[in-house]
């Protein structure tokens, strides 16, 4: 039978082996902490390329767009110059 003694020295090795689990564990998290404030400021800038590149998308959209405009008035235009040619020759 364990003196109470040994059950005491027993219960504060469990009590200092606990603290320093926990103490470890804990500079675990601020470790985790730190890299996902990392992270999380790589994520913003990741962010504000991509909605750069959102602006620059829809700048080019809206230039094809207007570009598409121009060629499909020269080709209506092309065609009605090419209709009239036709019914003078006729």
């Amino acid at each position: 039978m364990p003196t109470l003694f040994e059950i005491w020295e027993l219960l504060v090795g469990l009590k200092e082996a606990t603290e320093s689990g926990f103490t470890r564990v804990e500079r675990r998290f601020d470790g985790v902490e730190y890299r996902l404030s990392g992270v999380e400021h790589r994520l913003d800038g990741v962010e504000r390329r991509l909605d750069s590149l959102d602006d620059r998308f829809t700048r080019l959209d809206d230039r094809f767009s207007d570009f598409q405009k121009v060629t499909n008035r020269l080709l209506s235009d092309h065609e009605r110059r090419l209709a009239r040619i036709e019914r003078r020759r006729s």
